[in-house]
């Protein structure tokens, strides 16, 4: 056989050998995209969330945390459910609480929540504890990415510190100083609440700001005869 003739006959026996492949791979055989089956949940509340029992009244024994879920890709044309499981658990054992193992998905929605309880157990005033949960998969729902398949929990019954107070401002021009808690439980005190009175600005030069720093100057100097700013952990108030 000439290399012509060789050449051709091995052109016939791979489209013969492909022809065969196809035969043997049906078009039922090729897995199609099922957005029912392909279905995923993670965590829309990120991956850590903060509770505090700090400034709720002394019967308050117990809290309902609300952690959002969210499901991709099309609404259910069914009735799902979400499957939960612990995958960490508190460092310390007096740490209780309860959660559902599975939610439900109802059909239609792209969204749900777990009910998490968490209970005012006496350890909590002396050290923040945390506990974590993870998606896992279901027969209807898939966990989703690992990054947003878990959140992690931490509860305290101290006031924790916001995320606005000692930004990188306050390097150049801090009205509040350093936190503590003594300033925690007066400023919770006297706004019932830590929104930053900046707004998300930077300056303390806003109305808000402005009121807001006057209020609580006031309120330290009653309550503790100096600025808010110097107010140290150790401060007692003067009619204690």
């Amino acid at each position: 056989m000439n290399r012509e003739k060789a050449l051709r006959f091995g052109r016939r026996m791979a489209f013969a050998a492909l022809a065969m492949l196809a035969g043997a791979c049906g078009v039922n055989e090729v897995p199609s995209w099922d957005s029912e089956t392909s279905a995923y949940a993670e965590f829309s509340s990120g991956p850590e969330l903060v509770y505090s029992f700090a400034g709720s009244p002394a019967e308050v024994t117990e809290a309902a945390v609300e952690i959002p879920l969210t499901l991709h890709l099309d609404p259910a044309a069914r009735d799902r459910a979400i499957w939960l499981e612990l995958a960490e658990g508190p460092a310390n054992e007096a740490t209780k609480f309860d959660f559902p193992t599975e939610v439900a998905l109802l059909r239609g929605k792209t969204s749900a929540i777990v009910h998490l309880t968490l209970y005012r157990t006496p350890n909590l005033a002396a050290e923040a504890d945390a506990l974590t949960l993870r998606i896992i998969d279901s027969p209807t729902v898939r966990a989703g990415i690992p990054e947003l398949r878990t959140c992690r929990v931490v509860v305290t019954d101290r006031f924790v510190q916001p995320d606005w107070w000692g930004d990188e401002y306050d390097d150049y021009y801090n009205p509040v100083g350093p936190c503590n808690d003594v300033k925690l439980r007066l400023w919770f005190e006297t706004f019932g609440n830590f929104d930053d009175p900046r707004h998300g600005g930077r300056a303390w030069t806003g109305a808000d700001a402005v009121i807001a720093l006057s209020l609580i100057n006031k309120a330290s100097m009653e309550k503790y005869g100096k600025p808010f700013h110097e107010l140290q952990p150790t401060d007692e108030p003067l009619n204690n």
